[in-house]
């Protein structure tokens, strides 16, 4: 019979406790005067959030983060708290495979803070779920017993269309190039980029996500043992994307940020798509991991 972890366990509430502190500091923190102007190092001038932790933070980018942090406190918290739970009163190959997944998630979302956010009090912290998400996750993956998982798997386990799926979602990926492009083409930079040194997010999603979800697709029509594990972090942290992107927008709304029509069909609708068609696939995979 399998046994829980107790490093997973605890590495795994490491997570969660920093995770609540880093979103909820975020979300509630409302020091400040309001957005104002400021001039970057290549004299434009852009507007900054002016309130909480991200006051320093581009107006546009800082209901964004405000955002993300609501919904990983509303929803992925508590989902990982669940999991560990579930992982530690009755451990599975299964159960684990998606403590992992949830893991993975966090990890992305802890990046995008220590990378993206303009140096604030937070830091520290940052950077202690940047490597306690990174280890837990490590530690989770290799102690995974992908020969219990595989012999587990039912035959109506949608190796065709999850493969298919990974692959039309690193595609869509791609929307990055859109800004990227234009600010080649006129000579400028995106606009998202501003006064930071570059975007974490076009890096991220083009340099590593997009690669392995191209992977993961191929080597789970392969029915290869280390595609599911891919295929599993790929498709929890898109079906995640889609909830985050609803509170990213309702975030900036509530701000006075608008977006353009092309902005919000390419950058909140496709990735709304997107995770429902995810969430999906979800459910189907870990239905037929007996």
């Amino acid at each position: 019979m399998m046994k829980p972890s107790k490093l997973i366990v605890v590495l795994s509430l490491a997570v969660a406790a920093l995770t609540i502190v880093i979103a909820a500091v975020g979300l509630f923190s409302n020091g400040g005067n309001g957005p104002f102007s400021f001039t970057t190092v290549r004299g434009e001038e852009v507007m900054l959030y002016g309130t909480g932790i991200y006051a320093y933070d581009l107006l546009f980018k800082g209901p964004i983060f405000r955002g993300t942090d609501a919904v990983m406190l509303v929803v992925t918290v508590p989902v990982l708290l669940f999991t560990i739970y579930r992982y530690s009163r009755k451990p599975s190959a299964k159960i684990q495979l998606f403590l992992t997944s949830v893991l993975f998630c966090i990890l992305y979302y802890a990046i995008s803070l220590v990378f993206g956010v303009v140096y604030n009090n937070m830091f520290v912290v940052y950077v202690a779920l940047f490597s306690t998400s990174f280890y837990a996750l490590i530690v989770s993956t290799v102690s995974l017993d992908f020969k219990q998982l595989t012999a587990n798997i039912t035959s109506n386990f949608p190796h065709r269309g999850v493969g298919i799926f990974l692959i039309i979602a690193a595609a869509s990926l791609f929307v990055w190039f859109i800004d990227v492009i234009g600010s080649l083409v006129n000579n400028t930079i995106p606009a998202g980029v501003s006064i930071y040194t570059t975007e974490v997010t076009y890096a991220l999603d083009l340099g590593l996500l997009a690669p392995a979800s191209i992977i993961g697709g191929y080597l789970i029509l392969k029915r290869k043992q280390f595609g599911y594990w891919i295929a599993s972090c790929m498709i929890t942290l898109c079906s995640l994307i889609g909830i985050i992107v609803i509170g990213q927008t309702v975030a900036q709304s509530m701000a006075g940020v608008t977006l353009e029509l092309y902005q919000f069909i390419a950058f909140v609708g496709v990735f709304i798509v997107l995770s429902g068609i995810a969430s999906l696939f979800l459910v189907r995979m870990y239905r037929n991991f007996a």
